[in-house]
């Protein structure tokens, strides 16, 4: 147990260089999900634009006026 207050004490002192990882890590954290979601959405834009196509190649006859 004294263990983790002495990590979380280094993480949370303002003076020392646990802060700034602190921040650093919890960014890389964020991008690191950004680019994952960012991947899976064009996944998703893909698979759109392909039941868009199969559904425009249909052979559908129109009326003449």
């Amino acid at each position: 147990m004294d263990f983790f207050n002495e990590i979380f004490g280094y993480l949370t002192d303002s003076k020392g260089l646990g802060f700034p990882m602190l921040i650093c890590g919890g960014l890389l954290i964020i991008l690191w999900l950004m680019k994952k979601t960012s991947k899976s959405w064009q996944k998703v834009d893909i698979k759109i634009e392909r039941k868009k196509e199969d559904r425009n190649s249909f052979n559908t006859p129109y009326k003449l006026l």
